[in-house]
């Protein structure tokens, strides 16, 4: 049921991830069809966006998501890559809100919950997890101490045990892709059930070969207070056929 609801909401949040330029986007209520969709025609620079970089671009969700909880959007903290605190707190929410519904196919699933609610994952799935959070980096550091009640390590099993969590009322939706060299800067924002706006972020996402499932890593990310998405350069977007 996880993974069902979880291509529900990449479908959804990928028809509605582009706007065309200088065009303000209407926020689309969670669980709502609407908002408006990818153009078809080329950007000023003729710069587009494959159809595989938009399926990737979108697989980061999760990893956007936990960011944007992790730091808040009323609070002073910033994004840094090395904040024991900060990488914890979005290793432990990437885990338990999406471990079990974004991990790959397999023939024996290797992300687990048991019947309290704790979710196992694996040491090399949170590196993937940490790589795609923190510019590449695979190296996790020692449980912080403000995590120490909410996550366990086994070391025989090689896995992660965490706590459960509630993930809230509220949903991170992609507002806008814009590539950026070669980077896309992607503009994630956090919505009530009612599709009120309440503030979000900018993420700068490149292309990196140190996540494992995911080929993009974030290498940057600024908080946007504003309750209405003030990003003002969204991609026009053209797939590829």
């Amino acid at each position: 049921m996880k993974k069902l609801l979880a291509v529900i909401i990449a479908v959804m949040l990928c028809a509605s991830a582009c706007a065309p330029k200088e065009t303000a986007m209407d926020p689309v209520t969670p669980g709502t069809e609407g908002g408006q969709t990818a153009s078809t025609e080329a950007d000023d620079t003729g710069e587009f966006i494959s159809e595989e970089d938009g399926r990737n671009i979108n697989a980061m969700l999760p990893i956007m998501d936990s960011i944007v909880r992790s730091i808040g959007i009323d609070s002073d903290t910033k994004y840094d890559a090395k904040s024991d605190d900060l990488i914890w707190s979005v290793l432990y929410l990437t885990g338990v809100n999406w471990g079990m519904s974004i991990e790959p196919e397999t023939a024996e699933p290797t992300v687990t919950t048991d019947e309290e609610g704790y979710v196992t994952v694996p040491a090399s799935t949170m590196e993937d997890y940490a790589a795609a959070a923190f510019g590449g980096e695979r190296s996790i550091p020692k449980i912080a101490a403000s995590f120490a009640e909410s996550v366990t390590f086994d070391d025989s099993a090689k896995a992660y045990r965490f706590a459960p969590s509630d993930m809230g009322d509220t949903i991170a939706r992609i507002d806008s892709i814009a590539p950026d060299g070669s980077a896309v800067r992607v503009s994630v924002g956090l919505y009530l059930g009612s599709g009120e706006r309440l503030g979000g972020m900018v993420f700068t996402l490149e292309k990196c070969d140190t996540a494992g499932q995911f080929k993009y890593c974030v290498t940057a990310a600024v908080k946007v207070s504003s309750k209405v998405s003030t990003y003002s350069n969204p991609a026009l977007c053209r797939y590829k056929s």
